[in-house]
């Protein structure tokens, strides 16, 4: 089909309208099909992706392994796509790890932030009321602690699976965000933090993947 157009009736405000369609030819005559254009109110100014360093556990009550939030007054909204979780165990443990999402009203601290990075190069840069924070400073090396309190409901939770006999043990991959109907979005003040609730060990060490979209509506 080729792109065409209707030539619609003028009106004393808008004359020489017309409607954007395709069209083609059939038995000999000129047919149209309307177009029609589905979309939301939003305006997307940034998609982002990126990972933490690989972060070794640890056995504290709870262990904050990354958190993405959007500051006190911020024009824009976030829209978390991705969250995926991995994890690998080098040693045999029978201990019982379930990592949990939170949502916060409370802004975390600390971690070491990501540098943001577009996966389209139309986009423009990222606004600084997003931070993305991680709980390594260098693969293997746990940096600056995120300082975050997780309280109230799980928004989604997970059991890793455990090495309870020596031997090679593959890398394990979550989707914590798997099953859910929808986006996590965030407005001014809001941030999300995955957790350990319940800590690990050393022996366990995380990689966390995710992917935003930053936006301004109509």
């Amino acid at each position: 089909m080729a792109t065409d157009r209707i030539i619609l009736p003028g009106d004393p405000v808008n004359p020489g309208r017309n409607e954007a369609t395709r069209s083609r030819t059939e038995d000999g005559n000129i047919k149209h099909w309307s177009r029609v254009i589905v979309e939301d109110n939003r305006i997307r100014t940034f998609r982002g992706a990126g990972s933490t360093f690989r972060i070794p556990g640890v056995t504290t009550t709870a262990h904050n392994l990354w958190s993405i939030e959007n500051a006190a007054g911020s024009t824009i909204l976030v829209a978390l796509k991705k969250l995926h979780l991995y994890v690998v165990n080098t040693a045999v443990s029978a201990l019982v790890i379930n990592p949990a999402l939170f949502r916060l009203t409370t802004l975390p601290t600390g971690g070491t932030p990501f540098t943001k990075t577009s996966v389209d190069p139309r986009d423009a840069a990222s606004n600084a009321s997003v931070v993305v924070r991680g709980g390594a400073s260098v693969d293997g090396t746990a940096g600056t602690v995120i300082t975050a309190t997780a309280a109230g409901q799980r928004l989604t939770s997970a059991l890793l699976p455990v090495m309870v006999t020596s031997g090679v043990y593959p890398a394990t991959v979550i989707d914590m965000l798997e099953g859910m109907d929808g986006e996590f979005l965030l407005g001014a003040s809001q941030s999300y933090l995955l957790q350990i609730p319940g800590g690990s060990n050393t022996a366990f060490h995380y990689i966390v993947n995710c992917e935003w979209e930053e936006f301004t509506e109509f």
